[in-house]
């Protein structure tokens, strides 16, 4: 008998025509969470219509529109279950997202934290996984145990895909609104300095691109590609300021100057000033002078141009 038990949680904000159809993957699983709590984030369409219709199947919590991480903190805040496993309301489960969750973590160390597993993109763009875009070598049909993950998740995550222990995520005080967007990875983050990751390289989720999503990342990047540099500069201070691990550091710290090599491209191409300090400051900042120098030369000799061959591991979607 699974002592383990989970509940998932559905953040909603005018969703009506969509949340059907990821509320009917949950239930669709062979044994589908404990819970299943749905947070309608103050929308002003038939959402909340529909969810009524399941009746006592979700527990829905109404309240005036906060955002996706205010919503995914409600959520959790009522919760009881060992472990928050997650989906937007536009999104899909796949059939054995559960039964796979629960084999692997009814085994699990005790002082495992989080159990991810790869997600697929489907509609706008070309159809990918996101091992696949993130380089993370965890094949299909594989589970691994993980004692380091933040090198793993370090410049993306998608929390569909993800099972975080309860008592952790509150421990951490959820996850922080401040962040429009990569609120998830913030959280894979803070979750990797506590313990290791489970995670498994089968595909247990659809993730959906429509026309017009304008929360992600890759999005942002093209309206506002100085806002999203800050974001990612914020997010890699958190990892390094936090890593107790003198190689996460490293990695954080060589994700950071990477980040402000950039900015100082933005800055170059929008015709402001500070480009050079802002080169230097990205030298400084990576854990290896003599390789901070190699990289900040290669970049002011081709313009900020990305290397071949490099992904950018923050536009899966």
């Amino acid at each position: 008998m699974m002592s383990d038990s989970f509940a998932v949680i559905v953040p909603t904000y005018n969703r009506a025509h969509h949340v059907r159809a990821a509320i009917d993957s949950i239930l669709a699983q062979d044994l589908p969470p404990e819970e299943i709590i749905v947070v309608d984030d103050g929308s002003t369409d038939d959402t909340a219509g529909v969810l009524a219709g399941y009746g006592d199947r979700i527990r829905v919590i109404a309240q005036a529109n906060a955002g996706v991480s205010a919503a995914r903190n409600a959520g959790a805040a009522v919760a009881t279950a060992d472990w928050l496993t997650f989906l937007d309301s536009d999104d899909l489960w796949g059939a054995q997202r559960m039964a796979l969750l629960r084999a692997d973590l009814a085994g699990a160390d005790p002082a495992v934290v989080a159990h991810v597993a790869n997600v697929l993109f489907k509609g706008v763009g070309a159809e990918r996984d996101f091992f696949s875009v993130a380089r993370i070598a965890v094949p299909e049909g594989e589970m691994r145990v993980v004692a380091r993950p933040l090198g793993m998740f370090l410049h993306a995550f998608f929390l569909i895909g993800a099972a975080f222990r309860r008592d952790v995520v509150a421990d951490l005080g959820g996850f922080d609104p401040a962040f429009r967007t990569d609120e998830d990875a913030d959280m894979a983050h803070r979750m990797a300095a506590r313990g290791p990751f489970m995670v498994r390289g089968d595909v247990v989720a659809e993730v959906i691109r429509r026309p017009g999503d304008a929360d992600a990342l890759s999005p942002l990047r093209g309206r506002d590609p100085l806002a999203a540099n800050d974001l990612k500069q914020r997010l890699f201070r958190s990892a390094h300021a936090r890593a107790q691990d003198p190689g996460d550091r490293a990695l954080a710290a060589a994700a950071l100057s990477a980040t402000l090599l950039q900015r100082a491209g933005l800055i170059r191409a929008a015709g402001q000033g500070g480009y050079w300090p802002m080169v230097w400051q990205a030298v400084r900042t990576h854990p290896s002078l003599a390789r901070g120098v190699a990289r900040a030369g290669r970049a002011v000799l081709t313009g900020h141009a990305p290397r071949k061959g490099v992904v950018d591991r923050t536009a899966a979607g």
